[in-house]
C-alpha cells in the first residue's frame, strides 16, 4: 500500500519511497512488508500501516511481530475486539512476552471480562523481566479487584508497590479503594496526590523498535521530545543535534536542545543555544524564561531578572513567569516586590515561597495565610503542610500546629525539615507550659 511518498518532507518521502520499492521488488518478503508498515505507523500513516502488517502476517503467519503490532495499533484506534483477536494470534506464537499479556489484560478489563483480565495479568507477572512490567501487572490486578467491587483486596496490592507515592495513577486507585473501604481520611490524602494522573506505562522493547523508522524533521523532533519526557536527555540529543545542521532556526528544536543540554549538565551549550534563539526570536517569552532559569541555577539572579521582566511583559498571564521572577527578586533581597510577584503568580508553589519569605520576617499570620492558600491548591503538598505547622506553632496556635504536623507526616514529610519542625514545636509547647515569673 502506498502512502506518504508525496509528503513535503523530502527525507521522509525518499525513505518511504525506498521501502515501498523494496516491498514491491520482494513480493514474498514478510520482512519488507513489515518494515514498510513500521515506517508508515511511526510517521503517522496508520491505515497503510495496518494494511502492511496484515500482508506481512499473511506472508509469515508464524511471526509474532506483525499481529502484535496490529493489536496495539487497533487498540489505539478504539477497536478493542480486533485488538484482542490480534494479540491472541501473537501470544499463540510467543506466550512468554509479558508486555503483550499486559496489553491483553487491560483491554479485557476495558470490555468487562474480569476473570480473563486477571489471568492475563497473572501471566504478565509470571514472565515479567523488569520492574515496570511487574508493577503494571500488580496495578492491573488491583484494577480487576476494584472493578469487582473488592476494594479491600486491591489495597494491599497497591500498597505493596515500591515508591507508590510517586505515581499519581496509583494514588488515584488507592484513593478510590480507601473511599470504598470506608477510610475517607486516607482517601483524601491519596486523591490529593493523584492530580494529572495518567495510566502507568511499561517497558516494551518490541514496540520501541518502530522508532528506528522515524524520518523527517517533524518525526525526529517528536521522537526527541518523547525521549526528553521519558528522562533520557542524552538519547534525545543524539536524535536532535543532527537536525540543527539543516533546521538551526526552528524554535521548538532550539528550545528542546537547550532543555536537553541543561539536563545533561552541559550548561554552556544550553546558554549558547538560548542566546542564539533569543537573537532569532527576541520576543519569544519561552526563551527568556528558559535562559532566566539557567542564570538562576548558576546563582546569578541579577542576570536572570531582566529576562523575567521581559517574560511578564510578553505574557502577563503566565504564572511561571511571575513565580520565577519572585524567586529572582527574593534572592536579590527585594522582598516586597518578590511577595507581589508570588501573589500575582497565585500557584501553590508561589504561595509556599511567599509563606517562607513572610516567615523569615516573623510575620506569622501572613505566612499562615499563604501556606493555607497553597494547600487549597495542592492538598498533598507535604512541604506546605509542614511549614504551616511550624508557622501555626510560632503563632501559639499549638493544637492546630499539631494537626498540621500529623498531616505533613501522613503526606510523607521526612528528613531535616520534619526534624526541625518537630523540635521547634516541642520547644514552643514547653515554653507555653512554663509559669511566668512573678
Amino acid at each position: 500500500m502506498e502512502a506518504g511518498t508525496s509528503t513535503p518532507d523530502p527525507e521522509l518521502a525518499a525513505f518511504l519511497t525506498d521501502l515501498l520499492a523494496t516491498a514491491r521488488a520482494e513480493p514474498g518478503s514478510a520482512t519488507a512488508r513489515g518494515n514498510l508498515g513500521m515506517a508508515y505507523e511511526i510517521n503517522g500513516f496508520t491505515d497503510a500501516a495496518l494494511a502492511s502488517y496484515a500482508q506481512a502476517e499473511a506472508l509469515a503467519p508464524a511471526t509474532f511481530t506483525w499481529p502484535y503490532y496490529t493489536a496495539v495499533l487497533r487498540a489505539r484506534r478504539g477497536d478493542l475486539e480486533a485488538a484482542l483477536a490480534a494479540v491472541d494470534r501473537a501470544l499463540a506464537i510467543d506466550a512468554a512476552y509479558a508486555p503483550a499479556w499486559l496489553w491483553r489484560g487491560n483491554w479485557l478489563l476495558d470490555v468487562g471480562r474480569h476473570q480473563d483480565a486477571e489471568a492475563a495479568f497473572a501471566r504478565a507477572t509470571e514472565h515479567a523481566g523488569d520492574a515496570s512490567t511487574r508493577a503494571a501487572a500488580v496495578v492491573g490486578t488491583a484494577r480487576v479487584q476494584l472493578a469487582r467491587g473488592q476494594s479491600a483486596a486491591a489495597i494491599p496490592l497497591l500498597e505493596s508497590l515500591p515508591g507508590v507515592g510517586g505515581h499519581p495513577y496509583v494514588q488515584r486507585l488507592l484513593g478510590r479503594a480507601y473511599r470504598e473501604s470506608g477510610r475517607p481520611e486516607a482517601a483524601a490524602v491519596a486523591l490529593a496526590a493523584s492530580a494529572e494522573a495518567v495510566p502507568m506505562t511499561w517497558s516494551d522493547p518490541r514496540q520501541d523498535v518502530k522508532w528506528r523508522y522515524v524520518r523527517g524533521f517533524t518525526g525526529l523532533l517528536n521522537y526527541g521530545q518523547a525521549l526528553l519526557k521519558s528522562q533520557r536527555p542524552d538519547a534525545a540529543l543524539e536524535v536532535m543535534e543532527p537536525l540543527r545542521e539543516r533546521h538551526g532556526d526552528d524554535r521548538m528544536l532550539l528550545n528542546n536542545l537547550a532543555v536537553a543540554y541543561a539536563a545533561t549538565g552541559r550548561r554552556d551549550e544550553a546558554m549558547a543555544t538560548l542566546r542564539q534563539a533569543l537573537a532569532l526570536y527576541p520576543d519569544e517569552f519561552a526563551f527568556h524564561l528558559n535562559i532566566a532559569n539557567r542564570f538562576l541555577e548558576g546563582g546569578d539572579a541579577a542576570q536572570a531578572l531582566p529576562h523575567l521582566d521581559r517574560v511578564v511583559a510578553l505574557n502577563a498571564a503566565l504564572a511561571a513567569g511571575h513565580e520565577t521572577r519572585g524567586m529572582a527578586l527574593m534572592y536579590l533581597g527585594r522582598d516586597d516586590e518578590a511577595l507581589q510577584a508570588f501573589t500575582t503568580a497565585g500557584t501553590a508553589a508561589a504561595h509556599v515561597h511567599a509563606g517562607m519569605l513572610e516567615g523569615t520576617r516573623e510575620r506569622w499570620p501572613a505566612a499562615i495565610a499563604h501556606f493555607e492558600r497553597a494547600l487549597r491548591l495542592a492538598p498533598a503538598d507535604a512541604r506546605a503542610q509542614l511549614f504551616l505547622a511550624r508557622s501555626l506553632g510560632e503563632a501559639k496556635r499549638l493544637d492546630e500546629a499539631a494537626g498540621a504536623l500529623a498531616r505533613a507526616r501522613a503526606l510523607g514529610a521526612e528528613g531535616a525539615d520534619l526534624a526541625a519542625a518537630e523540635q521547634r514545636l516541642a520547644a514552643i509547647a514547653q515554653e507555653s507550659t512554663v509559669a511566668p515569673h512573678r
